[in-house]
């Protein structure tokens, strides 16, 4: 990061970002192909497991009819002309660890990009960076589990799809 001080006084700070928005799946990270009704797709995922926490960056791509997603459409009067406002929904993310028996040992629900990138913002043929951190409980067995995840309207508590399992997990011993 850089500081800008003016006369030896800290006014500014800049830090490096990472985009949230990308041209495709990042090369290095796992292509899937997994739609989520006709509104997005997952692309990609990057699968980053600690002692303590898994972290999994998932690459969604916005699709042609996340445009035409709209909820109850309202009129409303905007400078004395009537106009009808269709708003468009905001779809929140949950990234589910399973265990064999499929019971959910870890599960993180969030909007899309910790909320900064809401799927009303999202344009046709963006590739979406989202990361999600799952707090791992010390005690969790080693052995492989499912990653899943579901798709829903928060507002509505409506499923667009899912759970979807999306990849297969090692965790070590700890």
């Amino acid at each position: 990061g850089k500081i800008i001080a003016i006369h030896g006084v800290p006014y500014a700070w800049i830090f490096r970002n990472t985009p949230l928005i990308l041209p495709a799946v990042p090369p290095g990270d796992t292509l899937t192909n997994i739609g989520f009704g006709t509104v997005m797709r997952l692309a990609g995922i990057r699968i980053e497991p600690d002692a303590a926490t898994l972290t999994a960056t998932l690459f969604w791509h916005a699709l042609p009819p996340i445009e035409d997603d709209r909820g109850d459409c309202y009129e409303v009067v905007v400078e004395d002309a009537p106009a009808t406002v269709c708003p468009r929904v905001n779809y929140a993310v949950s990234v589910r660890l399973l265990a064999a028996d499929g019971a959910v040992v870890a599960q993180q629900d969030s909007w899309p990009a910790g909320g900064l990138l809401p799927t009303s913002q999202w344009r046709v043929n963006d590739y979406v960076q989202d990361a999600h951190s799952l707090a791992l409980l010390p005690d969790l067995p080693a052995g492989s589990y499912s990653l899943a995840v579901v798709v829903y309207n928060a507002e509505s508590q409506a499923v667009l799809a899912g759970p979807l399992t999306v990849a297969t997990v090692e965790l070590p011993a700890p």
